[in-house]
């Protein structure tokens, strides 16, 4: 399936960078240190969005960061402070419509593979779905996921790790060791050491 991407800049430095399709690593040294690229980067971002969208021109995904550095020679990025939402969607009587459940994945590290179209998240990974009902009802449980490890395929909208999970709502708390879950058709699968408590009113 053919997708594409668009990237929004959110810092002015950035659209000098894209002028002349790579910061140079030998920038003046009486420049401020905090604006430049780090000597092993070819370029950075800041406040960065990433797009993608599916052949039909609807949003998959958006990619937030408040700081990407590009190494073109490995062709991946390294970010901080990431955040990823993505739009699941289904066909319903041949028209493209959105489902109700949209997640969102944010974490204080990130690796971005450009040639394989995958993310590598870790420290303070939080995984939240909101769910949605058309028409509007009454707000339904906001389920919380945190770990400290994960790695996303975007073109499959699949997340999948092998460490500590713990899953929240208001109702219950689940803990897992290892898990896969499909943005798309909004499922999780725990995998192993599956534990669980479940609140009451009484």
């Amino acid at each position: 399936m053919r997708r594409k991407t668009k990237i929004i800049i959110g810092s002015p430095i950035v659209i000098a960078v894209l002028a002349l399709i790579y910061w140079q690593n030998n920038t003046p040294s009486t420049m401020n240190q905090s604006t430049i690229a780090t000597p092993q980067s070819d370029y950075y971002f800041k406040n960065i969005k990433i797009r993608q969208f599916n052949s039909e021109g609807n949003l998959e995904n958006q990619l937030n960061a408040q700081l990407m550095e590009h190494f073109a020679s490995k062709n991946l990025s390294i970010m901080e402070t990431a955040n990823i939402i993505f739009y699941p969607q289904e066909k319903t009587n041949n028209a493209q419509q959105l489902t109700q459940n949209t997640w969102q994945v944010s974490a204080a590290k990130g690796e971005f593979d450009h040639l394989r179209n995958q993310l590598t998240l870790d420290k303070k990974i939080i995984m939240r779905e909101i769910v949605q009902t058309q028409p509007p009802q009454k707000s339904q449980p906001e389920i919380s996921i945190d770990t400290s490890h994960l790695n996303v395929d975007l073109n499959r909208q699949i997340a999948e790790n092998q460490v500590a999970v713990t899953i929240k709502n208001e109702h219950s708390l689940t803990s897992a060791i290892g898990m896969q879950i499909d943005f798309k058709r909004s499922q999780l699968k725990l995998k192993s050491q599956v534990s669980g408590e479940i609140y009451t009113n009484d």
